[in-house]
């Protein structure tokens, strides 16, 4: 190839790159933020997202109450505390959970470390909240039940890990201004 063919051929293409980013930048949709999916999905009873054309579909916020709230993110920090484990921790997520926790979930937690057996390797599950439904709250009566929905990744020692989504159904009580998690049932 002449040198003249490569001249050609090299302006060819900056012409090409300068039309593309010119195209980028008269694009203003380019540049804006994509709206983001809410995070607020604790109510299972929310309305169909509208979408229009080059956005993302968005979910209505839902406002919880002042004890809702509060109960909602003891649910979720337990879920994820109580759901996530590895061999390594001895025990710390259980440990953690205690301090939201009634006398009465304290001793099952107890139970819990004594009846795990002792394995070979490295053994872990950690567990991501992602969504809540309140079944029932009751703020006068001091009780609360509580859904919360998780994605697990278990991983044993260098293998790939496993990923699946599980529930866990809380039952909360009240205890003065807080909310503390009196039993949990992993729904199969």
């Amino acid at each position: 190839m002449t040198r003249k063919k490569i001249i050609i051929i090299s302006i060819i293409i900056l012409v090409l790159a300068g039309l593309a980013i010119a195209l980028l930048l008269t694009d203003k949709s380019f540049f804006s933020p994509e709206q983001p999916m809410s995070d607020n999905n604790q109510n299972a009873n929310t309305a169909v997202p509208k979408v229009d054309k080059g956005a993302l579909p968005t979910m209505p916020l839902v406002t919880l109450k002042p004890a809702e709230q509060s109960a909602v993110n003891v649910a979720r920090n337990f879920a994820e505390r109580y759901g996530s484990f590895s061999s390594d921790s001895q025990f710390l997520n259980l440990e953690e959970v205690k301090l939201i926790s009634t006398a009465k979930m304290r001793t099952v937690l107890e139970q819990e470390k004594t009846g795990l057996p002792a394995g070979q390797g490295f053994y872990g599950v950690s567990s991501k909240a992602l969504k809540t439904a309140i079944t029932n709250l009751d703020e006068a009566g001091g009780k609360a039940q509580i859904i919360v929905s998780l994605q697990r990744s278990e991983r044993q020692d260098n293998a790939s890990d496993f990923i699946y989504y599980q529930d866990l159904d809380l039952s909360l009580t009240k205890a003065g201004e807080s909310w503390l998690v009196d039993s949990a049932k992993w729904q199969e």
